[in-house]
């Protein structure tokens, strides 16, 4: 673990690497989602098995875990300039990258990648709430006091997990900060959706992955038609894909980046038949 300064260092983000800085594989990043998301979201579910054979970097976004908590700056510029950052940081040879994200995490990698698609090989994005002024913003503004905040939390156990006890209260001391202390929720309920013709310009490999039963599901019909798709995979679960199915998202994961596709660009068989879907 390392705290990593960004914009002139005036925050530091918590950041984790794993696995050998020296290998033939691309390095992989994983990035959490929005509220209770932290280092801890992907390192048991794919960012282990990943580190085997390359080089793996997880990170707090500001405001989260063990990252600062600034006043400003949760818009997603900011945040892919922070991810710039970690980057320069811990590839100082400005390696190429694969992206992972999850919710939020997924649309701070999405607008990293039309920002610097140079530094980005594959990308994965998870659950991706995009606009996030549509599909995240009726459950921010839910939350107008602690006290809303509290029962917002324990209303959904998916979020939080099995935390309880001093665990919980931790989490909601640095959630009431973020909600009443900070732009987070202005500035996210300020995300449009990214322009349709840079996505259509995006010469990358995407793949998509979202929850059967997830409200955000319908993104995936207006991305696929954008993005260079290669593929759309459907899990049995909600939005908090980490948390609900570990297993079969880190079968996603490690199928798409671990194995190679043939030479017409189809996946490997790695990844279960029964979460594809034509793209």
């Amino acid at each position: 673990m390392q705290l990593i300064p960004v914009l002139n260092g005036n925050v530091r983000l918590s950041v984790m690497t794993l696995g050998p800085a020296q290998s033939l594989e691309r390095p992989c990043v994983f990035l959490h989602g929005l509220v209770t998301g932290n280092i801890s979201t992907w390192y048991s579910v794919a960012a282990l098995e990943m580190a085997r054979d390359r080089q793996v970097i997880l990170y707090d976004l500001r405001g989260h875990g063990d990252s600062a908590v600034p006043a400003s700056g949760y818009d997603l510029d900011t945040q892919a300039e922070d991810l710039a950052c970690v980057l320069d940081a811990t590839l100082p040879d400005g390696e190429m990258v694969d992206l992972v994200g999850h919710s939020l995490g997924a649309l701070i990698a999405l607008r990293f990648a039309l920002k610097m698609r140079h530094r980005v090989g594959r990308l994965i994005l998870v659950d991706a709430p995009m606009p996030a002024c549509e599909w995240v913003r009726p459950s921010l503004q839910q939350v107008q006091s602690p006290q809303a905040l509290d029962d917002w939390l324990r209303s959904a156990p998916d979020m939080i997990g099995q935390l309880t006890g001093r665990r919980l209260e931790r989490l909601s001391r640095r959630l009431q900060q973020l909600f009443f202390e900070t732009s987070l929720v202005q500035d996210v309920c300020n995300m449009q959706a990214e322009l349709a013709e840079d996505l259509s310009a995006l010469a990358l490999p995407v793949t998509l992955v979202y929850g059967k039963q997830s409200p955000c599901r319908p993104v995936a019909n207006t991305l696929r038609k954008l993005l260079p798709i290669r593929a759309l995979l459907l899990i049995d679960c909600g939005h908090y894909i980490p948390s609900e199915a570990p297993e079969p998202l880190r079968d996603v994961v490690v199928g798409t980046l671990r194995y190679e596709t043939d030479e017409e660009g189809q996946q490997n068989h790695a990844i279960p038949d029964t979460l594809k879907v034509s793209a």
